[in-house]
């Protein structure tokens, strides 16, 4: 890489973050003040329902280097990371897509940019988790594979990831590739170019999030916001109920089909069709967990030849 001054776009999807959106936001400009390059945040207000607009308006106020795009309804983070990237300055050298989380240390877009001045084109940075956390996050990217391959995804899922540096080379590829809707995690592969991954740990442990949380909503109140907590979608809960309500009829289907195991009175087609129901339900238990899973990490997978596309409401800076 040369000398010169680095130009950096970062693309922040926004929905319903009011209450971490402020702090998240001054940490990342702080790490670009710190790394020494020139950049932009541009942060698509995918259908906010709080008060995150307003949030990110004052701060616009306040740096012009802040570019607001609110899309006309609630489309989905894959088609605000487009819109995001369609947005960014074409003379950047390189784009980075966050996510609006508290427990990204400062510093952190730092040491991405670290990597890029080496000349890493892709760059992968990923939040390392712990016992249980760390297997759910195994199991997570397992389904999210399953249904990359069941939907009809192209290219090799690469992983949940917290932020992604692209060099402008690779960025203009993705944003040049056909597709409406974009799953970043598979169309990325087919770029061809190197991939670089970034470990790091979190900025708090849970205790310590779950306090920041706390002084986060209480300055919300104190400026008269009432805080609203992200919500989940109506239909990753939907998938919640029903996997819990399988998997509660298959355990007291096995409760049941163990009793007939004891009993010799019954004949053997009882039990054989009760352990039959059981590994029905179970199996539809688990479909329902990975649907849930999945809605959560990517949303609604959309085909390749799908025409949805986001609307533009406004843009602001």
């Amino acid at each position: 890489m040369t000398n010169k001054v680095l130009k950096i776009s970062l693309v922040l999807p926004v929905y319903n973050e009011q209450v971490i959106l402020q702090e998240v936001l001054a940490k990342y400009i702080s790490d670009f003040k710190a790394a020494e390059v020139d950049y932009e945040v541009i942060a698509v207000d995918d259908g906010c329902s709080d008060g995150s607009v307003d949030i990110l308006m004052n701060a616009a106020k306040l740096n012009r280097r802040l570019k607001i795009i609110s899309l006309d309804a609630r489309y989905g983070k894959q088609a605000a990371i487009t819109a995001g990237m369609n947005a960014a300055d074409p003379l950047a050298d390189a784009v980075i897509i966050a996510d609006i989380d508290i427990l990204n240390p400062v510093g952190i877009l730092g040491k991405i940019i670290e990597q890029f001045k080496e000349g890493k084109p892709i760059v992968y940075a990923k939040r390392e988790k712990l016992g249980f956390d760390a297997m759910k996050d195994g199991i997570s990217d397992t389904c999210v594979k399953l249904g990359a391959r069941i939907f009809g995804i192209e290219g090799r899922y690469t992983g949940k990831t917290n932020i992604a540096l692209y060099a402008r080379d690779v960025a203009d590829v993705i944003v040049s590739l056909p597709n409406k809707n974009k799953f970043m995690r598979t169309m990325d592969t087919w770029t061809g170019w190197e991939i670089e991954y970034l470990h790091y740990m979190s900025g708090y442990n849970k205790i310590e999030h779950k306090q920041k949380l706390r002084e986060s909503a209480e300055r919300m109140k104190r400026a008269g916001r009432e805080p609203v907590y992200r919500d989940k979608a109506r239909d990753h809960t939907a998938s919640k109920v029903y996997a819990m309500a399988c998997a509660i009829m298959a355990v007291a289907t096995l409760a049941v089909a163990v009793y007939m195991a004891a009993s010799t009175a019954l004949a053997f087609h009882f039990h054989l069709m009760a352990w039959m129901i059981f590994i029905i339900l179970v199996l539809i238990a688990v479909m329902f967990w990975a649907r849930a899973i999945i809605i959560k990490r990517i949303g609604i997978i959309h085909t390749n030849s799908t025409q949805k596309i986001y609307g533009i409401k406004k843009t602001i800076n």
